[in-house]
């Protein structure tokens, strides 16, 4: 499968689950056989896609995690944890939660060559059917860059989980469009430190593990309550 039939396949079943509609598709069977297999190996692989006239591409970075849909979700919602474990992230302050199943945090971070980046990025999660967690996520204000969007997508694959994290950032200045490998890596470190930190809370911190739960738990919760009285 060519890779830009590969970002139409998944472009289209990411719409399709949006309008709860399901066909033969999944982010898995758009996979080549070759990609399925580096990831039934333990490891992940990016995907890029280019864009028109943009500095850098949009990517998309798949990786399988031993651990439920919800596990995986409850580690990537809990905002407060990300300075123990994100690279590179020297400090993260909730500004404001619109909604319980939204976040609006500021990011600090250390950038090569360059002052501390820091920017406010607005997170909304969804719970979508067949237990698939799609968190989507907006750049509302930047240093670095002029905007910023992206989705972590958690779909149940086997015993475990099927992650796709896509990033698409346009870079404010001509510097910092230089630093289109370093931006690759960052990603790539980041999807990593994801699975890695699931690892380490199911088993070396079930009690604040447990307190994750809780939390996305009562966000999603309090939304389906709030859907449900305006059907």
């Amino acid at each position: 499968m060519k890779k830009s039939t590969h970002i139409l396949v998944l472009f289209l079943w990411l719409v399709g689950i949006s309008q709860n509609t399901w066909g033969a598709d999944t982010p898995w069977s758009t996979l080549t056989a070759s990609q399925q297999e580096t990831l039934n190996a333990g490891k992940q692989i990016l995907v890029t896609e280019e864009i028109p006239k943009a500095t850098w591409p949009r990517f998309h970075i798949y990786r399988l995690i031993p651990a439920a849909p919800r596990d995986i979700e409850a580690v990537f919602w809990d905002v407060n944890d990300d300075i123990n474990y994100v690279p590179d992230c020297m400090k993260v302050t909730v500004d404001s939660r619109p909604a319980p199943n939204i976040v609006e945090a500021t990011y600090y971070l250390n950038i090569p060559f360059l002052p501390q980046e820091v920017s406010q990025v607005r997170t909304e999660v969804t719970l979508l059917p067949l237990g698939i967690y799609n968190n989507t996520w907006t750049i509302l204000s930047s240093k670095y860059s002029q905007s910023g969007s992206g989705s972590f997508l958690i779909v149940p694959h086997n015993k475990g989980s099927l992650i796709c994290y896509t990033n698409f950032v346009v870079p404010k200045s001509s510097i910092a469009c230089m630093l289109r490998s370093q931006a690759e890596s960052q990603i790539k470190a980041t999807v990593k430190a994801i699975a890695q930190r699931v690892e380490y809370q199911l088993k070396e911190a079930p009690q604040h593990h447990a307190e994750q739960l809780q939390q996305i738990d009562a966000a999603l919760k309090t939304t389906s309550k709030s859907s449900a009285v305006h059907e």
